[in-house]
């Protein structure tokens, strides 16, 4: 079953966000290779978390309003 929700997958890619300020940290200052393999060791928590389950678009989508939300917060 594929896990839809926007809201818990959301909540899923904060979740991977907060616990991981190193590799935010090097998603912020890192150049394009940087950020696409922060990316994916982000997508592999969200999806880690959710047992697979999440939907992988949904995961991105999410991964990438969250990641935009924080920059801009910090």
């Amino acid at each position: 079953q594929v896990l839809r929700d926007d809201n818990e997958v959301a909540r899923v890619a904060q979740s991977v966000i907060a616990r991981s300020p190193e590799e935010l940290r090097t998603f912020v200052e890192g150049d394009a290779n940087k950020k696409q393999r922060v990316m994916k060791y982000f997508m592999g928590q969200g999806m880690k978390e959710t047992k697979g389950k999440a939907d992988p678009e949904a995961m991105l989508k999410a991964m990438e309003q969250a990641l935009a939300e924080k920059i801009k917060k910090d």
